[in-house]
This record gives structure tokens, sequence and C-alpha cells, in this order.
């Protein structure tokens, strides 16, 4: 009777851990993603929002090689200009989260270019997230559609923030001939340390669990999170890039910026904000961020 109640225990012990692994990968993969609306009235609150609304704007709407619609907002700079940016948003969030950044870049006359990630805003639904995984494909495709529309003498960068940072490097060192510069806001370093870090942090889970959510990761999605590590990428390029963080991040620590930093030999500048939570570091000290930004763009000549 003792060996069977014990058998009993430790299937339902592997049944709870099955359980809690699956909620942990739809945590990541399958997470509820915030409504287009939702995103509005989170940014609108910010003073940053300034004049969007009024801003001349037009859709800018790609259709990547396996039919999959980007859609896409597209603002000309104040003056003609070669200059351009990509804008990509963070997770489970949507490119107005953009938004609150265009004001420096106009400032510098670069036209912006805002859009949804896959499966966010105004795309189509119903995919996973891949934490940068098949974002960063993504943003390749883009990259190049923008030097097919606008030219091959065009000066274009990057700006992420959180998995759109993760993703913007990441298609930056597959585009090294084709980036002037990547401004990285909140990423992560490495996509297993982040979700080490999650699991501890949500569910109170050891590293081994890790292992096993990693595992259904890719069996079920063909993910591989034990190699998306952007330090030795970092490594290899010589891409002007700047680093913002807030310092009372507990969503990615600060410490990953430094990492990638640390890891960047070519141009870099790293600016960490006081009090600023994630995704947060140019809405708790705006002056601060510009500065960092013009700062940089002197110092490469832009």
């Amino acid at each position: 009777m003792i060996y069977l109640i014990l058998s009993l225990i430790i299937i339902l012990i592997i049944v709870i851990i099955q359980i809690t692994a699956n909620t942990a990968l739809k945590k990541v993969c399958n997470p509820k993603v915030r409504s287009w609306e939702e995103t509005r009235e989170i940014e609108r609150a910010y003073k940053e929002w300034n004049n969007y609304d009024e801003l001349k704007k037009e859709d800018l709407n790609f259709t990547l090689d396996d039919g999959y619609l980007i859609n896409g907002t597209f603002i000309k700079a104040p003056k003609e200009s070669n200059k351009y940016i990509i804008l990509t948003h963070g997770f489970r969030y949507s490119r107005l989260g953009g938004v609150k950044y265009i004001d420096i870049f106009r400032e510098r006359n670069f036209n912006i270019y805002l859009y949804d990630l896959r499966n966010h805003g105004m795309n189509e639904p119903g995919g996973i997230i891949t934490m940068g995984e098949e974002e960063h494909k993504d943003l390749i495709q883009i990259i190049d559609k923008m030097y097919q529309k606008f030219g091959d003498d065009i000066i274009l960068g990057l700006h992420g923030e959180s998995l759109g940072a993760f993703s913007s490097i990441m298609a930056s060192s597959y585009r090294e001939d084709k980036i002037k510069f990547v401004i990285e806001d909140c990423g992560y370093s490495y996509t297993r340390d982040e979700l080490i870090y999650q699991l501890k942090r949500q569910m109170k889970m050891p590293v081994a669990f890790y292992n096993l959510v990693s595992k259904k990761a890719k069996r079920k999605y063909n993910l591989h999170f034990d190699e998306m590590d952007l330090k030795p990428l970092l490594k290899k390029t010589a891409i002007p890039m700047l680093f913002f963080h807030g310092k009372n991040d507990t969503f990615t620590p600060p410490r990953m910026a430094e990492e990638l930093y640390n890891a960047h030999n070519g141009i870099k500048k790293i600016c960490l904000i006081d009090g600023a939570e994630h995704a947060q570091s140019v809405v708790t000290d705006f002056q601060l961020y510009k500065d960092n930004v013009n700062d940089f763009f002197d110092e490469i000549g832009l």
C-alpha cells in the first residue's frame, strides 16, 4: 500500500511539474498581448506623446517572404533627409511604444519608421512570440525593404526597446554593411539568462526548471533559447552602439546592459537612468536620454 501511495505522489509531482512548465512556456510564447487601444492609452499618458496625433504620417506596410503582412507607420523628417531609423517595440506591446522617442530623432532630422512586431499590434494574431529568434529575421527583411524603397544611399539605424532591442542587435549582426548604428534600450543579453531570471522572479523556480521549459520550447516550437546570446555577436561587430537601461528595471536586470556594453568592441556609450523601470528611461529623464543620444550622434557624425 505504501508503495502505491508513493507512486501516486511521484506521478502527481511529475504532472504538476509538467503543467507548471507548460504554463511557463505559454507565458513566454503565447502570452496575452496588449491591444492596440491599450498601448495607445498608456503612451498618450506620457508628456512625450506631444503632438503625435497632429504629425503627418502614412501607413507603410511590408509583406514578408512567408506572406505575413507587417503593419507600420512612416513619419517623414522635418526637412529632406537621407537619414532613417527603424523603431522596434517590446514584448506584448505595439509600435506606439516608439512614439515617446520620435521627437529626439525628428530634431536630428531623421525619417522614422515604427512597425508592429509579428503577432503584435495591428498585425494578424495567432502565432507565437520567440524572444527574438524569429523576430530578428523579420527585421532583417524590413531593413532590406527600406533600402529597396528609399535607395541604396540612405543612412539607416535601429532603435529597439526590450524584445525589440534584442532583435535589433541580432538583426544588425547580419546586416552590418547596411546598419550605421544601434540604440539598445532595456534589452536582454542572453535569452537563457533572461528566462531563468523571470522564472525565479515570477514563479520561484530553480535553474533546473528552465531546462525543462527550454526542452519543451525546442520540441514544440523548434526554439533554441540556449543559443540566443548576443555577447559573442557584439565581440565581432563594429557598428556604433548606445546602450540605455533603467536602474530600477525588474523585468530585465540592468547588469545585462553592462554585459552588452562590455562585450562590444566598437564605438559605444552606455547610460543607466536613476529611478527608471523597464522601458521607462526616456520618460523618467527625457533630457538625459536626449543628451546621450545627441552626444552619440555627434561622435559618429550624424
